[in-house]
């Protein structure tokens, strides 16, 4: 079963990891952020988003979970930027930091 965290999580996480985001997703759920991808550590919050519903991040400009690439939710999001196992991830976001 996989991993379902609230929004309340995602947004924690997101503070955690020191990603810059907008303060309200749009009317589906999507809410632009820093990219996560430490590779593309831009300071603007323009190309990528994270679904609050779902979890699953995509970035339009370096390609972190979008369509043929590996999908990236919050949780790999926590596992690339801290080098966590999945467990540890979950268990970092579980307990909002």
């Amino acid at each position: 079963m996989r991993f379902q965290p609230s929004t309340y999580q995602i947004i924690s996480t997101l503070n955690g990891l020191g990603l810059k985001h907008e303060d309200q997703p749009n009317s589906k759920g999507w809410l632009s952020i820093q990219c996560p991808n430490p590779s593309h550590f831009e300071q603007v919050h323009d190309n990528c988003s994270i679904n609050l519903n779902s979890g699953f991040i995509s970035c339009f400009s370096c390609g972190y979970g979008k369509k043929g690439s590996p999908a990236k939710t919050i949780v790999n999001a926590v596992m690339d930027r801290l080098n966590f196992s999945y467990r540890e991830a979950v268990q970092f976001i579980e307990q909002g930091l």
